[in-house]
């Protein structure tokens, strides 16, 4: 006949120690400056030659953003602007280019009958006057 022991003995409970359903004391929460405190000598810190941890952390962060239903339909609605934005500006110059384009011709067509050039009058041949 064998008796197995075993191998840990659990340890009862002690005199000093509150029964079991009781629940013991929670420590304070730190404040706000204490956990900022805590927190900025770790955002420049480098891991053997690597990134700082902020240039880790902070595409997880605008990870966990986007996963915010808030924070995507926002970015969205920027995505929609800036492509109305876009498109509305490509139909304008589209649109606005052929106007440009005849206007400019047109004055550049009125300049040129308007202007004659100085001193490039033709004598006629039928002139009794001869030009020296």
């Amino acid at each position: 006949m064998s008796i197995t022991a075993p191998l840990t003995s659990s340890p009862g409970p002690a005199a000093t120690e509150p029964p079991g359903d009781v629940l013991p004391a929670r420590a304070p929460r730190p404040t706000f400056t204490e956990a900022v405190a805590d927190i900025v000598p770790v955002i420049g810190v480098v891991f053997v030659a690597g990134p700082p941890v902020v240039f880790i952390a902070g595409p997880w962060l605008f990870l966990v953003l986007m996963l915010s239903g808030a924070f995507a339909v926002l970015v969205a609605f920027v995505a929609l602007w800036v492509a109305a934005t876009v498109l509305l500006t490509t139909l304008a110059g589209l649109v606005a280019t052929p106007y440009l384009l005849v206007r400019g011709l047109v004055r550049r067509h009125r300049m040129s009958r308007a202007a004659p050039i100085p001193g490039a009058r033709v004598p006629s041949l039928e002139s009794r006057q001869v030009v020296a």
